[in-house]
């Protein structure tokens, strides 16, 4: 391999594992809420000030900007699920209505934070990071912490869903949130805790990525495109699944920009998304299953 096919190969794993977090954090975000939450881009957005704030204007640490962006994250979705969503649960409003609820509330986020920041892309840190060289590849310290992190991030969302009280109350209350409730499951707790949990995930995600380029108030909205895309093809609720392809399609998207051109780094995403979507249905024609009327 040359080393600039190591470069862009190493390069596609670091913002995978970005994808990868956030197809994670949407996934459970889902699982939780039962709908396309799109105001999970303008969390991730202002989670990305967050660390440019802590960093950049408080010259704390990177460890600290990260840990703050987390809790912004967390912070924002717990303001916008009791403002907004959680009245329109209690009114049974279809999924939809909360869909639409959540594009507005993307479309003010991304507003306000112009408003406050500017337009003009901002960086957390003022110098250059320090690099490791990985055989003929260079990465950054911030891209290291990201790869390393990813997959004990997804191995903790695993055990965290599949081995503990709240995961089985989580995976019960999505299958049937009636059969739940007359179970004792408080319902609203679960969703809620669902709903920041999946935020936290992308806050990690936001904060690692603002420490390695620069933030603007369409950030978000760049990083969920691919990481969506991921999280359907993976699965949604599922944990393994969405951090699979969310760093299988920043490796693709690297090369194939790398080929054809970066502006288009994303389209081999949604490709693989459109042709998944169109043979889906095929696919469940054809399992036995269906076949059987199941």
């Amino acid at each position: 391999m040359t080393a600039e096919f190591q470069q862009i190969v190493a390069n596609g794993v670091a913002s995978g594992c970005i994808f990868a977090l956030v197809a994670l954090g949407f996934s459970m975000s889902y699982r939780a809420v039962k709908f396309f939450d799109l105001s999970y881009a303008v969390t991730l957005s202002v989670s990305g000030y967050a660390t440019y704030s802590v960093s950049r204007e408080w010259h704390l640490s990177p460890l600290f900007s990260v840990a703050a962006a987390m809790l912004t994250a967390a912070c924002f979705a717990l303001i916008v699920h009791m403002a907004v969503f959680y009245h329109l649960r209690r009114r049974g409003a279809p999924s939809l209505t909360c869909v639409l609820a959540s594009l507005g509330v993307l479309m003010i986020g991304v507003n306000a934070l112009a408003l406050v920041f500017g337009d003009a892309p901002v960086m957390a840190t003022r110098t250059e990071s320090a690099t490791w060289d990985l055989l003929a590849a260079r990465l950054t310290v911030p891209q290291v912490a990201t790869i390393i992190a990813t997959p004990l991030v997804v191995a903790l969302a695993w055990v965290a869903s599949e081995r503990t009280k709240w995961g089985r109350q989580q995976r019960a209350a999505y299958d049937d949130e009636y059969l739940a409730a007359c179970s004792g499951i408080a319902i609203e707790r679960v969703v809620l805790s669902g709903s920041v949990f999946g935020a936290t995930l992308g806050g990690l995600a936001s904060g690692l990525l603002a420490l390695q380029s620069s933030t603007t108030p369409f950030t978000g909205f760049h990083v969920l495109v691919p990481a969506l895309a991921a999280a359907i093809v993976g699965g949604l609720g599922r944990v393994t699944g969405p951090a699979v392809f969310g760093i299988a399609f920043g490796v693709a998207g690297e090369l194939f920009g790398w080929r054809v051109s970066m502006a288009w780094h994303n389209v081999l995403a949604l490709s693989v998304l459109v042709v998944y979507l169109l043979l889906r249905p095929m696919r469940h024609a054809l399992s036995p299953r269906a076949r059987v009327g199941l």
